[in-house]
């Protein structure tokens, strides 16, 4: 408001000095709302969700795309199937404490702990950072025992969460709403994981990211490796009505961890 305030007043005056006659005056702009000091972040809200997603996974040494169908029932189990030419190449079931891959071309099953992925990444992984990531939603919680800094830059609040050696920094649009980026750090090896989202669309009452990207850099053994993964939903939507996660393992699989 102060950057109009000086011309309206000079407008003004010279309109009294000069003695016109009075004029329809235009009312003042409504004040500015102002910038509130934490977002009111848009998550998106759902009991079950599901998609098919082209999904493209590149490292150092090769780059493979697949068709992925994605189920999830929040807070649960999240269900992948990897399929290439209507052929189903793998499948995931992942619980709250553990990832069940089906590795149908080699028959067999491995099995991780987010505990032991944690350690190998040198930062934490669990089942709600996953569901967050895959959806679109704030990554940090204040229940997870750190707090939550508010940052206020001029496009974006940064929501950064201190997990031990660890910075969490979630972007969050301030037009929208919406977290448009998450980046995580590892203080002691600069191991780092970023993800963007973009292309966001209706989805029921919200926007939806229908596309996103993941970029990994670690370092494990003494040698740096770095993988993207990009993903985009070709349908997706959310319901209450129950879905199916089949997942049986042969009996002729070997298991792994």
């Amino acid at each position: 408001m102060n950057k109009y305030l000086l011309p309206l007043t000079f407008l003004f005056a010279l309109l009294i000095s000069c003695k016109r006659p009075p004029v329809a005056s235009t009312p003042p702009p409504p004040p500015t709302k102002p910038t509130p000091a934490r977002p009111d972040v848009k998550n998106l809200d759902f009991t079950y969700f599901k998609s098919k997603s082209k999904v493209t996974y590149t490292d150092a040494s090769s780059s493979q795309s697949a068709t992925v169908d994605i189920r999830v029932k929040r807070d649960s189990v999240i269900w992948l199937s990897i399929n290439k030419v209507g052929i189903e190449g793998a499948r995931t079931l992942i619980t709250r404490d553990s990832i069940f891959i089906l590795d149908r071309l080699n028959n067999e099953l491995l099995v991780y702990d987010f505990p032991t992925l944690s350690k190998r990444f040198n930062f934490p992984i669990s089942f709600d950072f996953l569901q967050a990531a895959m959806v679109g939603n704030v990554t940090v919680r204040e229940d997870a025992g750190y707090p939550v800094a508010v940052i206020r830059e001029p496009n974006y609040f940064i929501l950064r969460q201190n997990q031990d050696s660890v910075t969490v920094d979630n972007y969050v649009d301030n037009s929208d709403q919406k977290l448009k980026r998450v980046s995580v750090v590892e203080k002691s090896t600069n191991n780092s994981l970023n993800v963007q989202y973009e292309n966001f669309m209706p989805l029921e009452s919200f926007l939806f990211p229908f596309k996103g990207s993941l970029s990994l850099s670690y370092q494990n053994a003494g040698v740096s490796y770095h993988t993207s993964i990009q993903v985009e939903h070709q349908k997706a939507e959310i319901s209450d009505k129950e879905l199916k996660f089949p997942f049986a393992v042969p009996a002729k699989y070997d298991r792994k961890q």
